[in-house]
């Protein structure tokens, strides 16, 4: 029973995110980008360490991400001015009016996918998904922090 649960969790993630990669073909956006896109108008002047962070991906591919998304229009980077080295990142215009339908295509996809589930229902169902999250973004901490053979040795030693 245990392992249908990240199997479900899986599944659900890869369908909605084929949904959503189908659909966002029709804005010029490739695999995942959107995502990208969609916390920056979420967390204005974030810089690429913080949606690195956010988004749990490691810097190499938000680095790729973000270039391609200057690339085509949607983003641009400015300079801190409280850390010169730092960037900020921020939408353009395409990348706000993109934003509107992406998030118009977000609505549509929870309402999709919570049909038929009561308020308590939807309710209790995220407060369960915010625990698995927070135990599997503690894990993705530490991997990211060079825990890496911590785990190996755990998985090896106690499964």
């Amino acid at each position: 029973m245990e392992k249908y649960i990240l199997r479900n969790i899986g599944s659900i993630y890869r369908a909605t995110n084929s949904f959503t990669d189908y659909i966002v073909k029709h804005v010029d956006l490739e695999k995942g980008q959107y995502q990208f896109l969609v916390r920056i108008q979420e967390n204005q002047d974030i810089n690429q360490e913080g949606l690195s962070s956010l988004l749990q991906v490691d810097k190499a591919t938000t680095a790729k991400a973000i270039r391609k998304l200057i690339e085509k229009g949607y983003v641009v980077k400015t300079k801190s001015i409280e850390d010169k080295r730092n960037f900020k990142l921020q939408l353009t215009d395409l990348g706000k009016n993109t934003c509107d339908f992406l998030n118009k295509e977000e609505i549509f996809c929870i309402q999709s996918a919570l049909k038929g589930l009561t308020k308590k229902e939807q309710n209790e169902l995220n407060s369960l998904l915010e625990k698995i999250n927070n135990n599997i973004g503690s894990i993705w901490s530490d991997i990211r922090n060079g825990k890496q053979n911590y785990y190996l040795n755990k998985i090896k030693n106690e499964y």
